[in-house]
This record gives structure tokens, sequence and C-alpha cells, in this order.
């Protein structure tokens, strides 16, 4: 009898779990998404020596408040990166994202890295040990940010 009820319960355990895996979100119309892209040239960079890096604020009327309460974001930049034989080609990180560069006689690390707040996007670059000149800065620096609404 006992094996007769474990040979009959699996089955149905099988059953319901994959029904309520394959139910996933509470309504059929999936994520909705929108992917913003900006560019930053050199000059619009603004230097915050309280906090110690560059930064640069966008409006965004997508951010509203259902989006900054409970909706996703990912960011990433996209930079010119030399590779072992000395070529250099455009790449694509995700946010944040270090590396260091060879300034004077000194390495520095640069951290890019973006937030949100209701109405607004801001993009930043925190350099470390010290603030570098901003001529180092890439001329223009490309972002992405993608954020999902569901």
């Amino acid at each position: 009898m006992k094996m007769r009820f474990f040979k009959l319960i699996i089955p149905v355990l099988a059953l319901a779990a994959s029904g309520t895996m394959l139910a996933g979100c509470d309504d059929d119309k999936g994520a909705d998404y929108i992917n913003e892209f900006y560019t930053v040239e050199r000059a619009e960079w603004s230097l915050n020596e309280a906090s110690e890096r560059y930064e640069v604020f966008f409006r965004n009327p997508n951010i509203d408040n259902w989006m900054y309460e409970y909706g996703l974001s990912d960011g990433y930049v996209w930079l010119n990166d030399t590779d072992a034989t000395g070529s250099t080609a455009e790449v694509r990180k995700q946010l944040p994202y270090t590396y260091t560069v060879y300034y004077g006689d000194s390495y520095y690390d640069l951290t890019f890295d973006y937030d949100i707040s209701k109405g607004y996007i801001g993009f930043f670059i925190r350099t470390i040990p010290e603030i570098i000149p901003r001529s180092l800065i890439q001329a223009e620096i490309d972002f992405k940010v993608a954020l999902m609404y569901r």
C-alpha cells in the first residue's frame, strides 16, 4: 500500500512543480525594457572634489517613482582598450568597471559607475589614489543603461 502511494505521489508532485515553474509571472505580458544610450564628452564631466570623482547627470523621465522603487537597471560603458599586441579596440564593460592607466610615473585606477534617482541618471568616474587631470579622460565615452519595468 505504501509503495503504491509513493509511486502515485511522485508523478503528481512532479506535475505540480512543472506547472508552477511554467507559470512564471502573474501576467503574460513579459518584461518591458528600455535601452537608453548616453554619450559624454570630456568637457561635460564636472569634478566633485568632496566625492573625489568626475560626474555628469541627465534628466530621465523614464525613471519615475515606480521604476525607482521596483524596477531594475543594468549599465554598460564602451571604452578604448589596448590588447597585448598593441592594437586598440572599443570594448563594452558592465558597470561598475575598474581599469588601470599609467600617468606620469604612477598607476591610477579609474572606476566607472552610475546611479539612478527619481527623474535622473548620473555617471561617475572615480580615480584612485588621487584625481587625475580631465585631459586623461577618453574624449568621448558611451554609456548604455537598460531599464526593466516588469
